[in-house]
């Protein structure tokens, strides 16, 4: 798991939720597709993906509050002048920290259900959602999508 997969998530997400756009169903389908990313990437058992998935929905639900609770603290402040500035980059650190201390609390959780090997590539599932949900992101948009496309390339990952 990483801070830049679950940021991204946040940042393509974040516009959507923040109009209300999100249904609980379409919250719900965009779960399992994680999921179903992870289950392959992580070649999970079928007991494995019953105990992993209630853990992971948990950690899922927790850092989309944590994202949304920064959003909101951040939306407050005008970013006009370099104090304000210097406040909403400390309020996007203590967001990264937030983050790192769920992940933390999760990763033991993680791998009472996990092996060695399905721990540790549970960090690339989520960069692989992470470029995909980047370019989709960027395609929506009418971006170029070669940042997403490059940095998939330097990792390995595919999209």
């Amino acid at each position: 798991m990483t801070i830049v997969a679950v940021l991204s998530f946040a940042g393509a997400a974040g516009a959507q939720a923040e109009k209300g756009k999100h249904s609980a169903e379409q919250k719900e389908k965009f779960f399992m597709a994680k999921m179903k990313i992870i289950q392959q990437e992580l070649n999970l058992t079928e007991v494995q993906t019953n105990e992993f998935t209630p853990i992971y929905r948990s950690y899922d639900n927790e850092m989309q509050a944590i994202f949304e609770k920064h959003r909101v603290a951040e939306k407050k402040h005008p970013k006009t002048n370099i104090n304000d500035a210097t406040k909403v980059v400390n309020l996007r650190i203590e967001m990264k920290m937030d983050l790192l201390r769920l992940q933390r609390r999760y990763t033991g959780k993680f791998a009472k259900v996990l092996n060695a090997e399905q721990l540790l590539k549970l960090d690339a599932a989520e960069r692989k959602i992470q470029f995909q949900i980047m370019k989709r992101r960027g395609h929506r948009k009418g971006k170029n999508n070669a940042t997403a496309d490059n940095a998939a390339a330097a990792t390995g990952t595919r999209l």
